[in-house]
């Protein structure tokens, strides 16, 4: 419990520091969509997303647990029918690209891991937190206090219920 708590911790922290710290590439994308008659950005719905990434913080890195480390990846639960922005499929129907898997990005590129998305129902997100399936979950999770005495949680929206 501890292990993961400390993971979870670490994911919080960076959750921030990702958004903030973050470079794009400034890249233009591809299979934009945007208001008729609108100029400028739109949204890229393709699965070439050009993804803004940052650079791996060793000192929070080093405080994953070793096996974390050494796997090399950051196993995390999506829900898989979350809707735009937060969590959606692009245009080939397989690729999950919104607001979430981005912020979950950058929290894999702070911790120097790879992230592997799976894509699961909303209450199959606590069952694969709770077996350790799981390293975290980014999905539309309010934060309520009986979940506070099991899961510590990283807010990046405002939840108002």
């Amino acid at each position: 419990m501890k292990t993961r708590r400390t993971l979870l911790t670490a994911l919080a922290s960076l959750t921030a520091l990702g958004v903030l710290t973050a470079c794009g590439s400034g890249e233009a994308a591809t299979n934009e969509v945007r208001p008729e008659g609108k100029k400028g950005n739109g949204i890229n719905l393709s699965p070439e997303q050009n993804r803004v990434h940052t650079a791996k913080v060793d000192a929070i890195a080093a405080k994953l647990p070793a096996a974390v480390r050494e796997r090399g990846t950051l196993v995390l639960g999506v829900s898989a029918s979350s809707n735009p922005p937060l969590a959606f499929r692009a245009t080939d129907d397989k690729t999950l690209i919104g607001v979430e898997v981005d912020i979950a990005t950058l929290v894999a590129d702070a911790l120097g891991l790879k992230p592997e998305f799976n894509a699961v129902s909303w209450e199959n997100l606590f069952v694969g937190l709770d077996s350790g399936k799981y390293d975290g979950v980014f999905s539309n999770v309010t934060v309520t206090e009986e979940r506070k005495d099991k899961y510590d949680f990283a807010t990046y929206r405002l939840d108002d219920l």
